[in-house]
């Protein structure tokens, strides 16, 4: 369930160095909040102290909880307006699935991409501590004395999933990290032009700010970044980069939009407006 919920924020009691801890802790208890979920949009109102935001609960009682956990709840006057959906939004999932006549029934969209890793805990700190994902839960280690694997998995029938890990970042399709053995494993990664080469995009909102974190971090970047100024993808600025394993990642940001948008009524999908 979705609700719009307004905010305005009073007076802060304590001195200016006490003010600016709190909206810290008050920006890292929102991203955690983004991370799962529930904090879906968030729009500042220009000239106030105040925002709107859409925020996504199972209930009021769960919005409560999360509201009260921010740490500058008892500074807040808050209006809470409980959202259903209308049959003519043009963003609502049954229009979007009625603009395709063809596909699977019920349709919604890619669950999670499910990428095997040669030491999943090393995965989990680059995707954790460097890109800002969140972790959630793990499975394993799964392995059968049958040919279960290979039936089920297309894998050697004697081959182990050590460990499985799923991890959700912003509002991007969930990840799930496989740490595998199997006795005709191959370790070397697949380039873009190999058959079954891929990489992670990800959208960011300030490109060089961005791009000079990753930097920061040591991540290798490669070569320059690329500005596209015509064509469908003008307004688009890419560059690569690789994870200390090797798996190809690619640094997007198209703020004004892309060009194919003058010539067609719909869009591809876009993380920061997930629900369009």
């Amino acid at each position: 369930m979705e609700f719009l919920v307004q905010m305005e924020i009073g007076t802060i009691a304590g001195s200016t160095e006490d003010e600016q801890s709190l909206r810290q802790r008050e920006g890292r208890r929102s991203r955690e909040l983004a991370a799962a979920g529930v904090l879906v949009r968030l729009w500042r109102v220009p000239g106030e102290r105040a925002n709107w935001g859409i925020w996504r609960a199972d209930n009021a009682t769960e919005l409560h909880e999360a509201l009260s956990s921010l740490p500058l709840y008892p500074y807040l006057k808050i209006k809470v307006h409980p959202l259903a959906a209308h049959p003519n939004d043009p963003g609502s999932q049954a229009n979007l699935s009625s603009q395709s006549p063809t596909g699977i029934p019920g349709l919604r969209g890619t669950d999670h991409i499910g990428i095997t890793v040669p030491d999943l805990e090393a995965a989990t700190r680059f995707f954790c501590d460097v890109i800002g994902y969140t972790t959630f839960y793990d499975v394993g280690p799964i392995e059968f004395a049958n040919d279960w694997m290979q039936t089920h998995l297309n894998v050697h029938p004697r081959a182990r999933i050590n460990k499985l890990r799923f991890l959700r970042c912003g509002h991007g399709s969930n990840l799930e990290l496989f740490e595998y053995f199997s006795p005709d494993q191959r370790t070397e990664l697949p380039k873009n032009s190999d058959y079954g080469g891929n990489h992670l995009a990800y959208y960011v909102d300030d490109f060089d700010a961005a791009l000079r974190y990753l930097k920061d971090k040591s991540v290798r970047i490669l070569g320059e970044p690329t500005v596209r100024e015509g064509g469908p993808n003008g307004g688009l600025t890419w560059v690569y980069f690789l994870a200390p394993w090797g798996l190809q990642m690619e640094l997007v940001s198209f703020p004004k939009g892309k060009g194919y948008e003058k010539t067609r009524p719909d869009r591809l999908w876009h993380p920061a407006f997930p629900a369009q």
